[in-house]
């Protein structure tokens, strides 16, 4: 399940074409929250998500085609449900589309 919404809070949004990542297991099953600089019918929508291995979580992405981008960029997070089987703890790598990205532990932030 992924859940598109406009992120609201006062944490300064990437750099335009940059994402954060937050991984968090406090929740059940957990979570992956991505969070990119768009505008919310453009940006890439998460298709799957699977562990590659117990520290490696892959995600693909694909284009929106939506007629509702517009020229209005802000943060826009997409809260992603992972599957179970692996701690979230031992997560050292998340690829987005192939590429690995920076991400944080909830409660590290």
């Amino acid at each position: 399940m992924v859940e598109t919404i406009a992120d609201s809070s006062t944490i300064e949004p990437p750099l335009q074409g940059a994402t954060y990542a937050l991984l968090d297991e406090t929740v059940s099953p957990a979570r992956l929250t991505l969070t990119g600089w768009g505008s919310a019918g453009c940006i890439p929508v998460p298709d799957s998500v699977t562990w590659d291995d117990p520290s490696t979580i892959e995600v693909t992405t694909f284009a929106a085609k939506s007629s509702l981008c517009s020229a209005i960029y802000a943060p826009i997070s997409q809260v992603i449900e992972l599957p179970t089987g692996h701690s979230i703890g031992d997560v050292t790598t998340v690829n987005i589309d192939g590429e690995s990205m920076w991400f944080t532990l909830k409660g590290e932030q």
